[in-house]
């Protein structure tokens, strides 16, 4: 029976006559003087002892006799004619009655034939008086209420004692045992039951010995021998052991506590405590490793570990830091870092910063260089952060220390590898630049004498010569755009250019090209422009020519009959176009089409022979289609012809930019007076001839500052200038023009570089237009003929009638007229307006072209939002790409715009009262 705040001792005192019976109505618990008449009782069924003589029930069942509120009066069954007056009373856990009862005697003999003394007796027991007054017959009947009060008061109180012990026992997570002085059980719960493994309810284990119970159990620890030793120890000492920690077989953990009870200084029992620890344990033993570990690697590791106080005194390194810096222990410990190594008043200054932002809980990697024991130079990576300690404050700070000396060796000899291979490719350039103005130049002179040659009379067999020539000088002039390319491209240097195009017109344009040669050989040319497809994308229209005319022109090469189909179609994601050249040729080897796209490469040497070229135009013509972010398929077969699929990610594109130039036609350049600067004397010849043949009137001069000194001494309408000359070159030349003499006139440079910086350099320099060795008669006179009749860029700064460069009716109105928005909105433009203009800036002096287009968009919706109608056309022209062929035109247009947004930023700081430092 459990009780609150008594022990069994105590409960026996005050009932020692109560019954527990569990639901099957079987016995088990009783009071000692119970127990005493019925030594047995225990386990023994209540009616194989007792009847119910009050009240008369039909059913004697638990759930009836739980619900009774009333005197009990139970008789027994057995010899001993015992009568029992009580009350049941339903114990909390619904599971048990208990009868708390007296027996009634009419005399004294009665309670000695039954073997009882007034001792079996609670002290409080209203029968002993009852007996006393029987013995003296003196008895009154307010006296007997006033007993019977003092045992209903006495039964009530004990009842509510017994259910805060029962509650306050079954709650408890310990094991708990209590045992009186003869080791017997008082009380106990089932967490220590099943901490044990005992399979019972605690109620049946009070009364029970437990005088060899270390022995029963003793096989459930890891060491039984010591478990029992232990618990003799304790008996014997009777002192109180706390937090004894117990390992079991099974690899669980107990800790036990062992509490001796007194009264009076009279030993009473002793209180069992166990409680299971195993994961605490556990995780103990996983921290204890994880430190062990840890401490094992920061001692092992090759990083140098040092922990300093506050004061930068050292306080802890490991065996890695004591390595690298060549000291031991004795001579760190306690003393400053800025002590030991030898650092100079900058690096003394570093520390001391670095330390100040470790109070401040700051935690960086910075870079130092140290003089270690012995004198020698090192240089250290140092991973600084505060040090903690366990209540979250700081007390210094720890630093992992890396030797970088052989990496910062390593980036010494790369930056010296890296202005190596810089020269390299700068002599690279300057060679490729230099051949192509060799090699270019005289084949200028032929192509160009043979242009002239071909306006004069010849028979069949001059002709086919003539004929023969052109073909050579086409094929060399490939090979060398083929070599220039390619090292662009490899030097990262090609740019893809994004502008709107027509598809179509081009791909026909190439269509009617290749016909003429086509049908020489007999073959079928098709051209199939699928109608679902869009007309106007935006992409490089150049570099994609010049893709499929390489695919036409191997088509063309290996194709002896039969067919070639040039065809575009949407793509199979929808996404972009698809564009297909098939062919029925000569084929290729599954071998040769993994290696089709190596330089240099061709199927056969044989094929190199008969049909020419480098093997560099699937390289080139793969690497430009990976600029543009598409992709090549190639299917072939020996003998059955081939099938290139190229895809690329076009974006629709609403029309078509307005790329006309005017055309040469007989006579344009009549009554020109043209000046023309070149060194060599075919050149000079050439150039001449073209253009006398045309009407204009030409001077010839070797160089350029022959070219400076007869524009400064006559008027002419064009000037016509060779880069590379003696005394003085072109670029020189038309520099000190454009400074001396005329910021008009039209200039054309001629170039052997077809390197596209070489464009720009001259652009820049001021020459208007480019025309590349060794060209047409054609290019030459539509360079010559487009002069300042192209259109200028609006360059205008358009006010409102109040004088402000923007219109905020746009804005306002997109807000619903919300000012205070409209007032946010400015303010988040001025904010980020400045920083734009710079990287605008910024995007055109490093001449990225894909960096301003990506800026002047971003721009745009603000500008637009803004009602800065002054720029934009300019901001349209340049996200369009207008002005690739005229970088001095670009340099106007963004500076304008630069100039422009600062004056709107000035104005509305003005406006609304925004400081420049906001």
């Amino acid at each position: 029976m459990n009780t609150l705040f008594l022990n069994t001792t105590q409960f026996n005192r005050l009932f020692p006559f109560h019954l527990v019976v569990d639901r099957q109505m079987n016995i088990s618990g009783a009071g000692k003087s119970l127990i005493k008449l019925y030594p047995n009782c225990i386990g023994t069924s209540f009616f194989s002892l007792f009847k119910l003589s009050r009240p008369k029930l039909s059913n004697y069942h638990f759930k009836e006799l739980s619900e009774l509120r009333e005197l009990i009066i139970i008789e027994s069954v057995t010899g001993h004619s015992l009568i029992l007056r009580g009350q049941f009373e339903l114990i909390e856990d619904d599971e048990r009655l208990f009868f708390a009862g007296t027996p009634w005697f009419n005399s004294m003999d009665e309670v000695k034939a039954h073997h009882l003394t007034l001792n079996d007796f609670a002290i409080s027991d209203p029968m002993i008086d009852l007996l006393h007054v029987l013995r003296t017959e003196a008895i009154v009947s307010n006296e007997v209420k006033e007993l019977l009060e003092q045992v209903n008061q006495q039964k009530n109180e004990s009842h509510t004692m017994a259910q805060r012990l029962s509650r306050l026992i079954t709650n408890l997570q310990t094991g708990i045992l209590l045992e009186d002085e003869n080791r017997r059980i008082i009380l106990t719960n089932q967490t220590f039951c099943a901490l044990f493994g005992i399979p019972v309810d605690p109620t049946i284990m009070v009364g029970m010995d437990c005088s060899d119970s270390a022995e029963q159990s003793k096989h459930l620890f890891k060491d039984p021998w010591t478990f029992v030793s232990q618990i003799n120890k304790l008996l014997i000492e009777r002192k109180q052991v706390s937090g004894e920690i117990l390992e079991l077989s099974d690899g669980r953990f107990f800790q036990r506590d062992y509490i001796p009870m007194f009264v009076e200084d009279i030993y009473r029992g002793h209180l069992w405590q166990y409680t299971d620890i195993t994961e605490r344990v556990r995780q103990q033993n996983m921290l204890k490793k994880s430190e062990e570990k840890y401490r094992g690697i920061i001692t092992n590791i090759n990083l140098g570990l040092l922990e300093v106080d506050l004061e930068e005194r050292i306080q802890y390194v490991n065996q890695s830091f004591r390595s690298i810096s060549g000291y031991n222990e004795l001579e760190l410990l306690g003393r400053k870092p800025s002590e030991i190594f030898q650092l100079d008043q900058e690096l003394l200054t570093l520390m001391k910063e670095k330390n100040q932002s470790r109070i401040r809980g700051v935690s960086d990697v910075y870079e130092v260089p140290v003089t270690i024991k012995g004198g020698e130079k090192k240089w250290w990576a140092i991973s600084g952060a505060p040090l903690y300690n366990d209540n979250g404050k700081i007390i210094g700070s720890i630093g992992i220390h890396l030797d970088i000396t052989k990496q910062k060796k390593l980036e010494q000899q790369l930056r010296q590898a890296k202005t190596i291979a810089e020269q390299s490719a700068e002599a690279k350039e300057s060679f490729l630049a230099n051949m192509s103005h060799e090699i270019r130049t005289p084949l200028s002179g032929i192509y160009g004498m043979l242009q002239l040659l071909q306006n004069t009379r010849l028979n069949k067999e001059q002709v086919s010569y003539i004929h023969a020539i052109d073909k050579a000088i086409g094929n060399l002039q490939a090979i060398i755009n083929d070599i220039l390319d390619l090292s662009k491209i490899n030097a990262g240097m090609l740019e893809i250019d994004s502008v709107d195009f027509s598809l179509k017109a081009e791909l026909q344009a190439l269509y009617q090209l290749l016909l003429p040669k086509t049908s020489n050989k007999g073959l079928d040319l098709q051209f199939d422009y699928d109608p679902a497809l869009s007309e106007f994308f935006t992409g490089d229209p150049h570099r994609i020519n010049q893709v499929i005319t390489n695919l036409l022109g191997n088509s063309l090469k290996f194709t002896e009959e039969g067919k070639i189909r040039l065809s575009a179609y949407p793509s199979f994601d929808k996404k972009g176009v698809t564009i297909e050249v098939l062919d029925t040729g000569i084929g290729m080897d599954a071998k040769f089409l993994d290696v089709i796209f190596e330089k240099f490469t061709q199927e056969e040497s044989g094929h190199t022979r008969k049909f020419g070229g480098t093997g560099l135009g699937m390289s080139i013509s793969r690497k430009l289609i990976q600029l543009m972010n598409g992709t090549i398929q190639i299917e072939s077969q020996k003998f059955k012809g081939t099938v290139v699929r190229i895809t690329l990610p076009l974006e629709k594109a609403q029309k078509a930019n307005n790329r006309n130039t005017k055309k040469a036609s007989s006579g344009q350049l009549s009554g020109k007076k043209i000046l023309v600067a070149e060194d060599n004397d075919i050149n000079a010849t050439v150039i001449k001839s073209m253009l006398v043949r045309e009407g204009a009137a030409v001077t010839l001069v070797g160089n350029g500052k022959e070219l400076t000194e007869r524009a400064t001494k006559e008027t002419y309408d064009l000037l016509i200038s060779d880069l590379q000359m003696p005394v003085m070159g072109g670029l020189e030349a038309i520099k000190w023009i454009r400074k001396n003499v005329s910021k008009n006139i039209w200039a054309v440079a001629l170039t052997a570089n077809a390197m596209t910086e070489e464009k720009e350099r001259c652009l820049l320099a001021g020459f208007n237009t480019v025309v590349f060795k060794p060209f047409h008669k054609e290019d030459l006179l539509s360079a010559c003929i487009n002069t300042p009749a192209q259109d200028e860029i609006n360059l205008v700064i358009n006010q409102e009638n109040d004088g402000k460069l923007y219109n905020l009716d746009t804005l306002t109105d997109m807000v619903d007229h919300d000012l205070a928005q409209v007032k946010i909105l400015v303010e988040q433009f001025l904010k980020e307006t400045p920083g734009k203009i710079n990287e605008l800036l910024n995007a055109h002096n490093n001449k990225s072209k894909t960096e301003l287009r990506r800026t002047v968009h971003y721009l745009s919706s603000s500008i637009h939002h803004m009602g800065i109608a002054s720029v934009f056309e300019v901001i349209r022209d340049i996200e369009n790409n207008a002005f690739a062929r005229s970088p001095k035109k670009q340099e106007q247009a963004v500076q304008f715009l630069a100039t422009t947004l600062n004056s709107v930023v000035d104005q509305l700081r003005k406006e609304y009262g925004f400081s420049i430092y906001h």
